[in-house]
């Protein structure tokens, strides 16, 4: 069944607390209506108005499943869709994904994933990994990001990990999981305790070609509109079609270029005060993000000398 087509298949995403994370879901769903038209898009938020130009539904977040990453672990009972791609909010879509969306749908419920833990390595998240696969009674743990997550709502091996993974959110430490922030654990181990115990080892790797982060990469390109994503990541070339900015990476000028472009394309910046306030942004934090790489640049030559 080709995706264009097909009604129940969406894309949800969470925004709540403060402003820039709805600046950087408008962000990401500017992209997709631009790449990806005919994907429906909802945003799980806090807010009271959103735009409704980008955005095809409203889903009024749930304080009390827990605040930050936990959201996610909850998200099956958010969407509106019989198939979902959740995306974070610090995405950008770069290019028309249809054949990577149709390759992640042979699963039921899926992040991208390439790599698999065994008892001899470490997780920064896991006190000891050994002892933690020993009780989920597996041998590998999967180790992913979670940026990107496609399931089936009313698949009965969806549904446990699910069920599963909210059974871990109430009991992780004694399974040696570390908290993530002040709220508590990441959903990403969380996921990946429920995935392990299920016995689940193989999950859709994408080889480079739908979802990738930007952190430890080089030789950054990236267009949101000319379908132009590429970098060396690990070692490898690598041409996501939808681009993840975590952690600060939404500051640089990679991310601020890419919004800039998002709203010219789309007649958002057509007022002199919008179109101010944007380039000044986007200078202000590439001068910061150049003086940094300088600074950077220059310790490393500095200890190199010494």
């Amino acid at each position: 069944m080709s995706t264009k087509t097909n009604p129940h298949i969406g894309i949800i995403t969470i925004a709540c607390g403060k402003e820039k994370y709805y600046k950087q879901a408008l962000n990401l769903a500017i992209s997709i209506k631009v790449n990806m038209p005919s994907l429906p898009i909802s945003l799980i938020t806090d807010r009271e108005e959103i735009d409704d130009k980008y955005f095809d539904n409203k889903i009024a977040i749930n304080s009390s499943y827990g605040i930050g990453v936990v959201q996610k672990i909850f998200i099956d009972e958010y969407t509106p869709y019989e198939e979902t791609l959740f995306l974070d909010s610090d995405c950008i879509v770069c290019k028309d994904f249809s054949e990577q969306l149709e390759n992640i749908r042979g699963f039921d419920f899926s992040p991208v994933c390439s790599t698999y833990l065994t008892k001899n390595q470490s997780d920064d998240y896991i006190d000891n990994l050994e002892m933690t696969l020993s009780k989920l009674n597996s041998n590998t743990l999967p180790k992913f990001n979670g940026g990107l997550y496609y399931f089936k709502k009313k698949s009965t091996l969806s549904k446990k990990v699910f069920k599963i993974a909210k059974e871990f959110l109430v009991n992780y430490k004694s399974y040696g999981v570390k908290n993530f922030d002040a709220a508590g654990p990441n959903e990403e181990t969380i996921f990946s305790l429920s995935l392990a115990q299920l016995g689940i080892n193989k999950l859709y790797d994408d080889k480079g070609f739908f979802m990738q982060t930007t952190n430890n990469i080089k030789d950054f390109s990236i267009s949101p509109i000319d379908g132009n994503c590429s970098f060396i990541k690990n070692g490898i070339h690598v041409q996501p079609a939808i681009c993840h900015f975590i952690r600060s990476n939404t500051y640089n000028h990679h991310y601020l270029r890419c919004e800039l472009i998002l709203k010219k394309h789309v007649g958002e910046l057509n007022s002199i005060v919008k179109l101010l306030t944007s380039y000044t942004n986007y200078i202000r934090y590439t001068s910061i993000y150049l003086l940094k790489k300088l600074y950077f640049i220059l310790l490393h030559k500095h200890r190199s000398n010494n």
